[in-house]
């Protein structure tokens, strides 16, 4: 089913996160621009350092954040992970990642976590520094690590909201629980996630799903082949999960794509 999937710009990464068996894989440890998967590692260094019913002032003036639409002076950094995560708001976003820095954050992933593939090297929409050779870079091997970590630090609430539905979890309609965090920009077109049975809430017994890219004009319906591979395989494994037919998600419904980096 993925072998025409194996394309030089594009890799992918399907994981049993009870066994730690990997089960398909293509350049899972090849270094791509992150665009908005890097979230997942600020919202790791967020939950472990941070007290998250702390608030703290948004001086943030960025068209598209809800910050600004809100008109938030202050928030909850709960909140603003609920933001950076499920909205995958760039606004609340570059709030965290002030407030963490940029060493806490970096080190967080290479001392603590030890990735060394993975690094934050600008804020979100920060087009000076990537025109100046800064940015953000990350794996499929490492996204696995870091979705791993959020679920240890008992953060799968966060990704749980996500309302970019429409990558891994493209051709699927019902019978799982989703914990995921898509990212997109200039050609690049990604998604990571867990397909879980409805009732874990803690995202730890499903099946992970990475899928990174270049290919733009292939990618989010290649992206929906992998992600069904992973759920199809998540019912194999689970006994009592059902395939076809159409229900309500149980974690909301497909919302709006940001159109420069999401």
């Amino acid at each position: 089913m993925l072998d025409e999937l194996r394309l030089n710009n594009t890799a992918f990464l399907i994981t049993d996160l009870e066994s730690g068996e990997t089960l398909e894989s293509h350049r899972p440890d090849e270094r791509f621009r992150s665009a908005s998967l890097i979230k997942v590692f600020i919202l790791c260094a967020a939950l472990a350092q941070t007290d998250v019913s702390g608030e703290v002032p948004c001086r943030v003036v960025m068209e598209g954040s809800e910050l600004s639409e809100l008109g938030l002076a202050v928030s909850s950094i709960d909140r603003l992970l609920y933001m950076m995560t499920g909205s995958s708001d760039n606004g609340a976003t570059n709030v965290l990642i002030d407030l963490l820095g940029f060493e806490r954050i970096n080190g967080y992933i290479s001392d603590i976590m030890g990735l060394k593939d993975t690094v934050l090297a600008r804020k979100m929409l920060d087009y000076g520094a990537i025109a100046a050779g800064k940015d953000n870079y990350t794996t499929a091997s490492d996204m696995m690590a870091g979705i791993k970590e959020v679920f240890r630090l008992g953060g799968a609430k966060y990704l749980a909201g996500a309302k970019c539905l429409d990558r891994l979890m493209r051709y699927v309609y019902h019978g799982c629980r989703f914990y995921g965090k898509a990212g997109d920009m200039q050609g690049a077109v990604h998604d990571v996630g867990v397909f879980a049975p409805c009732g874990d809430d803690t995202g730890t017994t499903g099946v992970f799903a990475a899928f990174l890219s270049e290919d733009f004009e292939r990618a989010v319906p290649a992206c929906g082949v992998v992600g069904l591979r992973a759920y199809e395989i998540m019912c194999a494994r689970r006994k009592g999960s059902r395939s076809g037919g159409l229900r309500v998600l149980e974690h909301g419904n497909e919302n709006y794509v940001r159109p420069a980096e999401r």
